[in-house]
């Protein structure tokens, strides 16, 4: 940023502080995502689209869960976890995000909430999750290639170097 003068360059600080302090959003705030044209995608990019939406969605729902338990009694937070996860809608087609590209694709089929856990601390609410995954592909791709293959080869060419291809609309998330 530059500030015209030490006053303007003060409110921009002030805002940035309040910014940095304010509380978190709510979970209930959800994404309009009625708002995003898809008319002029191409089929492989409303594919990923919809993917890291569903992806996104996903780990948002596992993350607010964790933050709603946060302000329950810390002695009742496992039993919570598990009624929640019990609830918990898996999309059709996501994956544990916390792994590295080259691990094999293992596609999230539901989540295990009696082998799920809260730990108990007094300013947050870690939690282990487990989940039932499967192999959707008999090759053992690893991630990278299978999402690669999956949701984007359709637009190269015999002619195109992977290391040139540039991913529309990565910059919206």
């Amino acid at each position: 940023l530059a500030a015209a003068s030490a006053e303007e360059r003060d409110r921009w600080v002030d805002v940035l502080r309040r910014f940095i302090n304010a509380p978190p959003p709510m979970p209930s705030e959800k994404l309009d995502w009625s708002t995003v044209d898809l008319t002029s995608l191409s089929p492989s990019q409303i594919a990923r689209f919809g993917f890291y939406r569903s992806e996104r969605s996903f780990v948002r729902v596992l993350t607010d869960i964790c933050e709603e338990l946060r302000f329950v009694d810390t002695s009742e937070r496992k039993t919570k976890l598990r009624e929640k996860l019990a609830k918990l809608d898996i999309p059709g087609c996501v994956y544990v995000p916390l792994c590295k590209s080259t691990d094999p694709w293992r596609r999230v089929l539901s989540v295990v909430p009696e082998e799920s856990t809260a730990f108990s601390t007094r300013e947050r609410c870690p939690c282990l999750i487990c989940f039932e995954v499967t192999d959707d592909d008999d090759s053992q791709q690893d991630t990278a290639t299978f999402l690669f293959k999956t949701l984007g080869a359709d637009e190269l060419s015999a002619d195109d170097d992977v290391d040139d291809i540039e991913l529309s609309g990565t910059d919206a998330a």
